[in-house]
């Protein structure tokens, strides 16, 4: 058996080897069912990509509408989806659509688990992760519809 540390630096590799765009975008970005319904992929390892209200502004900056309320949430994509992180009456859970998740399986193989809105079992600052520690989130797509960065920019001073 590998000591810890070897298998979560296995993992971490992993994770960030998976999470590279080239590797990833395609595969992981459903066909969206009209032209007015968005997605953003945020990607990355460990934290599935960045602060949450980095994710905010910069969705507002390219015409996004969905995640203004995320500039007042502390911490990582991946600790929001986790713990259903929200805010101003909104929630990570009203913008998910996909998770993806890697886990270390028997023999240090490298299981990837993807996940629906639905399947990540959202409640009230709660998901399916904190049940499974073991699994780390490494990236998240979200649904946002069109945006005006105008307005969006106007509900974000009234938060």
């Amino acid at each position: 058996m590998t000591d810890p540390k070897t298998m979560l630096r296995h993992l971490y590799d992993v994770a960030v080897q998976r999470a590279l765009p080239l590797h990833n975008t395609a595969a992981h970005l459903p066909t969206p069912p009209d032209p007015a319904k968005g997605r953003t992929l945020v990607l990355g390892a460990g934290k599935a990509g960045g602060a949450m209200a980095r994710v905010a502004s910069e969705t507002i900056k390219h015409k996004r509408a969905g995640c203004e309320w995320a500039v007042g949430v502390p911490g990582g994509v991946g600790g929001s989806v986790r713990g259903n992180a929200g805010c101003y009456g909104s929630e990570i859970k009203d913008v998910i659509e996909k998770v993806m998740a890697l886990e270390v399986g028997p023999e240090g193989v490298v299981i990837t688990r993807t996940f629906t809105n639905a399947g990540c079992l959202f409640g009230y600052r709660n998901s399916v992760f904190k049940q499974h520690p073991e699994w780390i989130i490494v990236s998240a797509v979200l649904a946002l519809g069109a945006g005006d960065s105008a307005k969006s920019q106007e509900l974000v001073r009234q938060f």
